[in-house]
């Protein structure tokens, strides 16, 4: 079958399944405001609760580019993180003894040094952990490429959700995602993204 995008909702994780969480899941998981609306991230979250009560633990592979995108995502000078930051007391000192500079120069200067970072910081990471032991952690495999497989790369994808899918091909592990460009055949990749849902002819119980 062209497509395999099995509804969220309805999957039922098999103990010890191989699964790579795209970053979008992970925010969602992490950040409730990277949700616009509820019904669209709760799927997730109560996916990603029942993962951690199998009787066996699955496997979650967490590549390097994900944790990246993560991390920059949550503490960009736009994120929930920095931004409480400018508001507080300690960033209102900040902003007024570095004066009338850009946001970019206060997350640099102000708010990467301070205590609240690193404890910000080392809560994500503390949640991230909590699938530990089922967390494994996947190196940057752009270095084992070559050029041919770069002109092969799949068009639908961007650079990083095509290294994700042959990370996930290379392990068998199935990608759970809420991206609607992540447009693949022939793999199984479950979602709770209508528009995924819809390229499939029929749907698809997991």
């Amino acid at each position: 079958m062209p497509f395999q995008y099995l509804d969220i909702k309805n999957y039922q994780a098999r103990n010890g399944e191989l699964f790579i969480l795209d970053a979008n899941v992970w925010l969602f998981w992490l950040s409730p405001h990277n949700a616009p609306k509820k019904y669209q991230r709760q799927p997730y979250v109560n996916f990603l609760n029942d993962l951690l009560h199998l009787e066996e633990d699955p496997v979650v592979l967490l590549p390097a580019c994900i944790l990246s995108e993560v991390m920059n995502r949550l503490f960009h000078r736009t994120g929930d993180y920095f931004q409480r930051f400018l508001k507080s007391d300690d960033g209102k000192a900040a902003i007024a003894a570095l004066g009338n500079v850009e946001e970019n120069v206060l997350l640099k200067k102000a708010y990467r040094p301070h205590l609240r970072f690193y404890q910000e910081r080392n809560a994500v990471y503390e949640s991230i952990f909590s699938f530990s032991p089922s967390l494994e952690f996947l190196g940057d495999i752009f270095n084992c490429r070559n050029f041919d497989d770069l002109k092969l790369a799949v068009a639908e994808l961007d650079f990083t959700d095509w290294q994700i899918w042959e990370m996930a091909r290379e392990h068998n592990a199935t990608i759970v995602t809420d991206d609607g460009d992540f447009v693949i055949e022939n793999f199984p990749i479950v979602t709770n993204n209508s528009t995924l849902l819809s390229r499939n002819p029929t749907p698809l119980i997991g």
